[in-house]
């Protein structure tokens, strides 16, 4: 066996409540009226399971937004991000919401255009 050191009686604490914890059977999260008023009943022991982290809907999830990097002045970023955020809270405003919203209706706008051009040639 092992020398005893200044983490020994620690380990022994945590080694004991481990095999307390493996006795005790877990809680449900819900009190049981709770469980009753939401339709699983006084006999359903399985505890409701909640994802973490963001939800999987938006751009980043949609195989239709493909992400892209580019660079502008800091400048122009910053007064358009202002005015995009004075816009949004008038009521009725339905223009971009973001920068990602305004950038691409910028290039779907250029991109009409070209397309025009080059069928006309």
């Amino acid at each position: 066996m092992s020398r005893p050191n200044k983490f020994t009686e620690l380990k022994e604490a945590l080694q004991g409540r481990r095999t307390e914890a493996e006795t005790t059977p877990l809680e449900t999260s819900q009190p049981r009226e709770a469980m009753e008023d939401a339709g699983q009943g006084a006999n359903s022991s399985a505890p409701v399971k909640r994802s973490r982290g963001r939800p999987k809907g938006g751009k980043r999830n949609n195989p239709q937004f493909q992400q892209v990097t580019l660079y502008m002045p800091s400048t122009v970023y910053v007064a358009v991000q202002h005015q995009l955020k004075l816009r949004r809270r008038k009521r009725g405003y339905q223009g971009p919401r973001d920068m990602s919203e305004l950038v691409g209706a910028l290039v779907q706008a250029w991109h009409k255009k070209n397309l025009n051009h080059e069928e006309e040639e």
